[in-house]
C-alpha cells in the first residue's frame, strides 16, 4: 500500500467518525434540550392548570360552601372545562382522573367516564405524587406531566404527543443527516486534496532514490520549498551528488585495483614458469646426475657387498621417486602440457593425477575448445579448475567430483561439481569471516579476467556446483 492511501487510510475514517459523531451528538443534544423544554413547557401548563383548580377550591373555602355538595359540584364542573379548554400546542391537552383512575374531564366527551386504572402508565398516576410519564395512547406516543390535587381527589394530567413534541426535530434529523452526507465528501475531497500536496513531494523523492537505486546519480529533486520536505530534498540533492563523486572515486579505485589483481596473477603466472623450468632443468637433472652417480657407484661395488648394493638400489629408487613428484610439481606449477595438448587433455591429466593422492571419483565431460581460447584464457580455466578441485578434495570431503566444458551458443559453460559436505556462501563471503581465503577470491578474479560470469552454489551438507561461462573468441592463429 502507497503511502498516499496509508495516510487517506488513517485520515478519512477519524475524520467521517468526528463528523457523523458530531452529527450524532448535536442531534443527541438537541433532542435531550428538546425534550427538557417539553417537559418545562407541559408543567408550565399543568401549574397553570393547578392554579385554575385550586382558584376553585378557595373559592368555596371563601364563602364557607365547601360541605354543600352542590356548591361543590358546580366549582368542579366550571374547573374542569377551564382546565380542559387549556390549548398545549395543536395536539395537546389536559385531562383528569379522580382516585381510581376514572376519567372526570377529557376534551373528548367519549373518554369521560373510562376506568384507565389496567393500564400501566396509570398506575404511578395512582401513586397520589408528582411525575412525568411516558405512554401509549390512540396509536401515538405521548409525554404527560402529571400532579395529584388532594383536595377533590384529582390526578391532574398535562400531555402532548411526541411526534408534536419533536416534530421540528425530526425535520431537522434529515437535514443533519444530509449535512453529514456532504460535509463527509467535502473532507474526504479536501484531505485528498492535502494529501496529494503532501504526497506528491514525497513521490519525487521516492522516484529519485529508485533511479539512484539503478544506478543513475544524475538525479536532482525540484523541491524549493522551506518546509521539513524542502530541507529533505536538498540533502537528497547532495547527497546524489556527493554519492556520485565518492561512486566515481570508487570505481577509479576499483578499476586500478583490477589492474593490479591481473597484473599479480600475470607475473604470478610468469614466475610460475621460471620456476617450472628451474626445477626441470636444475633440479631435474640434478638428480638425474645424482641417479647417474648411485649407478656408478653400485656398478663399482663388490659382488660380495650385498647390502650396500641394495641401498643403492634403494636410493635410485628412491630418486626416480623425487625425479616424478619434481616433474609433477613442475607442471602443476607450470602446466606446458597445455600448449602441447590442449586445455581438455590437460584437465584430465589433473584428474588423473588427484586420484592418484586421493581416494576419488571424477567424471569428466569435455567438448574440443582449444581454437576458442587463448593460452593465457586456457590456463586461467586451468588455474580455476585447479583451486575448485583442490578445495573439492582438501576441505570438502567430496568422494566424486564432475567436470564439464560445453558449447552453447558464444559461450563455453564449464562447471565443476562435488557432493562433499558443503558451506555457508553467506558466512565465508561476510567480511567478518575467519575461514576467508584467497582462493575464491582469486577465482573470481580469473574469470573476471576471462570476460566470464562466475556463480558458485553450495549449502551445508550438499555439495558445491561451480560454474562460469566463457564468451567464445576464435584464434585465428590456431586455426
Amino acid at each position: 500500500m502507497k503511502i498516499f492511501q496509508k495516510i487517506l487510510s488513517m485520515m478519512l475514517p477519524i475524520a467521517l467518525i468526528a463528523l457523523f459523531m458530531g452529527s450524532w451528538l448535536t442531534y443527541y443534544l438537541s433532542r435531550q434540550a428538546l425534550n427538557l423544554m417539553a417537559e418545562r413547557w407541559l408543567g408550565t401548563r399543568l401549574n397553570e392548570a393547578v392554579t385554575m383548580v385550586t382558584q376553585h377550591n378557595e373559592f368555596l373555602r371563601l364563602y364557607g360552601i365547601t360541605n354543600i355538595k352542590a356548591g361543590t359540584n358546580k366549582a368542579q364542573y366550571d374547573a374542569a372545562r377551564e382546565v380542559t379548554s387549556i390549548q398545549i400546542g395543536d395536539r395537546g391537552y389536559i385531562y383528569l382522573l379522580d382516585e381510581t383512575g376514572t376519567v372526570v374531564s377529557h376534551p373528548n366527551p367519549a373518554e369521560v367516564g373510562n376506568n384507565l386504572c389496567h393500564y400501566e402508565w396509570v398506575k404511578p398516576m395512582l401513586q397520589k405524587a408528582n411525575g412525568s410519564i411516558r405512554y401509549e395512547w390512540l396509536g401515538d406516543t405521548h409525554l404527560g406531566m402529571f400532579t395529584f390535587f388532594k383536595p377533590w381527589g384529582w390526578i391532574i394530567v398535562a400531555t402532548d404527543p411526541l411526534d408534536e413534541i419533536y416534530g421540528t426535530m425530526n425535520n431537522a434529523k434529515k437535514y443533519i443527516l444530509a449535512l453529514a452526507v456532504f460535509g463527509s465528501l467535502g473532507i474526504s475531497l479536501l484531505a485528498i486534496i492535502l494529501v496529494r500536496r503532501f504526497v506528491v513531494p514525497l513521490q519525487l523523492l521516492v522516484r529519485g532514490a529508485q533511479r539512484i537505486g539503478k544506478g543513475d546519480l544524475d538525479v536532482s529533486i525540484p523541491i524549493k520549498s522551506r518546509d521539513e520536505i524542502g530541507q529533505l530534498s536538498q540533502a537528497f540533492n547532495v547527497m546524489a551528488y556527493n554519492l556520485k563523486k565518492s561512486l566515481g572515486a570508487l570505481k577509479q579505485s576499483e578499476l586500478r585495483l583490477q589492474r593490479l589483481n591481473s597484473r599479480m596473477i600475470s607475473t604470478q603466472e610468469d614466475e610460475r614458469k621460471r620456476l617450472s623450468v628451474e626445477l626441470h632443468d636444475e633440479v631435474g637433472q640434478s638428480l638425474a646426475v645424482l641417479k647417474l652417480k648411485v649407478t656408478f657407484v653400485e656398478e663399482g661395488l663388490e659382488p660380495w657387498d650385498i647390502k650396500t648394493k641394495k641401498e643403492c638400489e634403494e636410493m635410485t629408487a628412491y630418486i626416480d621417486q623425487v625425479i616424478e613428484n619434481v616433474r609433477r610439481i613442475s607442471k602443476d606449477i607450470a602446466p606446458s602440457s597445455i600448449e602441447d595438448l590442449g586445455l581438455p587433455a590437460s584437465l584430465m591429466w589433473l584428474a588423473d593425477t588427484i586420484k592418484k593422492f586421493y581416494i576419488i571419483e571424477a567424471d569428466i565431460d569435455l567438448e574440443s575448445m582449444d581454437n576458442h581460447l587463448s593460452l593465457d584464457s586456457q590456463i586461467l580455466v586451468y588455474r580455476i579448475f585447479q583451486e575448485a578441485i583442490a578445495n573439492a578434495v582438501k576441505h570438502s570431503s567430496a568422494s566424486k567430483i564432475i567436470i564439464k566444458g560445453q558449447h552453447r551458443k558464444n559461450q563455453l559453460i564449464f562447471s565443476i561439481q562435488d557432493n562433499g559436505r558443503g558451506f555457508d556462501i553467506e558466512e565465508i563471503t561476510s567480511d567478518k569471516s575467519e575461514n576467508t581465503g584467497l582462493g575464491l577470491p582469486t577465482m573470481q578474479e580469473r574469470a573476471r579476467m576471462l570476460g566470464a560470469d562466475f556463480a558458485i552454489k553450495s549449502d551445508i551438507d550438499s555439495g558445491t556446483l561451480l560454474q562460469f561461462s566463457v564468451p567464445i573468441v576464435i584464434q585465428e592463429s590456431n586455426e
